[in-house]
């Protein structure tokens, strides 16, 4: 709803005498969040000018987007649930129980959790059953290059996630103004004034720019990327419980791909279940861009790939040498024995 015509007429960047076109305006990712932030801006506004009969349509249509977000969220946190419990849960099982028997040959003593002391015996893995050994040797800590490297890959996509809700979060609090007289103020091209203003504001023809939202506007657009961020977190702890559980190197591509899914669900919902015109009001809404400086720190400096790549790979090692729970106390003791039965067999092949 309107704030001041004065304010309308200039916005003013955070350097002071700048107009807004300097900044330009942006569009909004292609996923079941934006939709649904896009549609309740859009109807609030529109609500404020509509009759009784427009504002009934609008609030069904911020109730089925706001029912859109929720099935988004509440597929993604049900798929991580069961895969923490009925798939993994199973896998880390079956790989301490192995690991536990190798360890109880491998070794003349083994403590209380079947973990070896002293030395480790070599030449007792000869005397290992083929099938056993196909099994051991195929874990993913025994080829901690090729573990780490999908770790690494599947962090990095989390991470990805995680940014572009500090990024949208930036953009949608911190940039976009903050209305003190009503939820939202949405710039429409043929409004008047501001259509006479339109090439000041730098908008294209047929989109609307979002101007202000109001601070509990705000609070609500902030908790919702925080739950989209907790469970991306939550998924990248239990995709590295589950990926370093995995009983086999084929596996373990198939069940990073099945991880990736998890994460795309609400860009699936975006594009298979919603109605056209939601699709259509997340395409024409735009929202402030700040001025990009080609700067060397920052959120979007020229580091920043860099810096995220680092703590991903920094988060990998921490938790295969620290963190990880598959297997408590490994000893890294399988690696070598199965070198030369791993060659044995791909030479065979």
């Amino acid at each position: 709803m309107a704030a001041s015509s004065e304010n309308d007429s200039m916005i003013r960047s955070s350097s002071g005498g700048e107009e807004e076109d300097e900044y330009g305006w942006m569009e909004l990712q292609s996923n079941v969040y934006s939709a649904g932030i896009a549609s309740v801006i859009q109807q609030i506004d529109a609500k404020s000018k509509a009759n009784s009969e427009g504002k009934k349509k609008g609030t069904v249509r911020i109730l089925v987007a706001v029912a859109v977000i929720f099935l988004a969220i509440g597929l993604q946190v049900f798929l991580v649930v069961k895969v923490k419990s009925l798939v993994c849960a199973k896998s880390v099982h079956y790989i301490r129980e192995r690991y536990s028997e190798y360890e109880e040959h491998m070794y003349s003593e083994t403590d209380d959790q079947s973990r070896g002391k002293g030395e480790i015996i070599l030449d007792n893995f000869d005397s290992l059953d083929d099938d056993f050994k196909a099994e051991v040797c195929q874990f993913p800590l025994t080829q901690p290059d090729f573990l780490f490297a999908m770790l690494f890959l599947w962090t990095l996509t989390i991470v990805c996630e995680v940014r572009r809700c500090i990024f949208w979060v930036r953009r949608f609090v911190f940039i976009t103004e903050t209305d003190s007289e009503g939820h939202v103020h949405v710039i429409h091209p043929k409004e008047g004034t501001e259509s006479r203003d339109l090439s000041h504001y730098g908008l294209d023809e047929g989109t609307t720019g979002l101007k202000s939202l109001s601070i509990p506007m705000k609070a609500v657009i902030s908790l919702l990327f925080a739950v989209q961020a907790s469970t991306a977190l939550f998924l990248l702890w239990v995709g590295c419980r589950w990926l370093t559980a995995t009983p086999s190197f084929s596996d373990l591509i198939l069940n990073g791909l099945a991880l990736t899914f998890i994460v795309e669900i609400k860009d699936m919902l975006y594009e298979e279940l919603l109605p056209k015109l939601f699709q259509e009001e997340t395409e024409v809404i735009r929202v402030r861009r700040e001025r990009v400086d080609r700067n060397w720190f920052g959120m979007d400096s020229l580091l920043a790939p860099i810096f995220w790549a680092a703590l991903s790979a920094l988060w990998v090692v921490l938790y295969m040498f620290y963190f990880q729970a598959v297997l408590p106390d490994y000893r890294w003791d399988v690696k070598g024995p199965c070198y030369k039965f791993l060659t044995e067999v791909l030479t065979a092949v």
